[in-house]
């Protein structure tokens, strides 16, 4: 299985270092930066006078060539995609398709990269996608819809999680709802992290780390918290469980 992580606004990949030590434990792990450094709200504010949101990740994610309306003039080889498949390839051999290749791939998220897995999600069958603290998209105060549009991927493979006191948490779960997940798992002190694999939406009400603020993943921490060593390293293992290798 292949796992993708997706940065958050203004970070790089080397930025989540005991969180990539995780992921390359325990899968065909890579990474990807950005061709723009920038939120995609500003992006869309710069760019357009609407909420074009959708438009905005997409170009991110698939290149310029992807719309008739380009604003960004980003390369497909700079892009989400094209940078992941063009990794992958590279390891693993250009015969490859790209359907072999996102359909055993699991999508992990922080902020602006949990909007990203989840258009990545609409668009493809992946074979599961993490949100960490995201999507949660809105235009001038007003939630953006497209998390609503019918996914390709199914809804019982994402997950979602989110810190209760994240600044970010309302908007995030109200694009749970949209998405369609409905299994939410409230996390506490006595929360055995076993006993929520099976959730799609878990919040974290704990009032240490990992997730208390929204930047908390990109800690250097020499310990592997619970979050690290057991809640990712048990859905990457769900997931792999359920491959056929190709």
């Amino acid at each position: 299985m292949f796992t993708l992580f997706l940065p958050g606004s203004f970070r790089r990949s080397s930025d989540y270092v005991w969180l990539s030590k995780c992921l390359a434990h325990n899968s065909d792990f890579y990474t990807v930066d950005y061709p723009v450094s920038s939120t995609v709200a500003k992006l869309n504010s710069e760019f357009y006078v609407s909420d074009c949101l959708l438009q905005v990740r997409r170009e991110l994610i698939y290149g310029s060539q992807s719309t008739s309306d380009s604003r960004l003039s980003i390369a497909y080889e700079e892009s989400v995609i094209g940078s992941f498949l063009g990794q992958v390839r590279k390891r693993h051999g250009k015969s490859i398709s790209d359907h072999e290749i996102l359909s055993q791939t699991l999508i992990i998220g922080h902020s602006q990269g949990a909007g990203h897995a989840a258009v990545i999600a609409m668009d493809n069958s992946l074979n599961g996608v993490l949100l960490i603290s995201g999507p949660a998209d809105s235009y001038q105060h007003v939630p953006s819809s497209w998390t609503g549009i019918r996914a390709r991927t199914s809804r019982s493979r994402y997950k979602m999680f989110v810190h209760a006191e994240d600044r970010h948490s309302r908007m995030c779960l109200y694009h749970s709802t949209l998405l369609g997940l409905q299994n939410i798992s409230v996390l506490t002190e006595s929360s055995k992290l076993e006993d929520i694999i099976s959730s799609q939406v878990v919040i974290d009400t704990r009032p240490l780390p990992p997730l208390k603020s929204h930047d908390c993943l990109t800690f250097d921490s020499e310990k592997l918290d619970d979050f690290n060593k057991l809640y990712l390293s048990a859905v990457i293992a769900k997931h792999n469980s359920a491959l056929v290798p190709f």
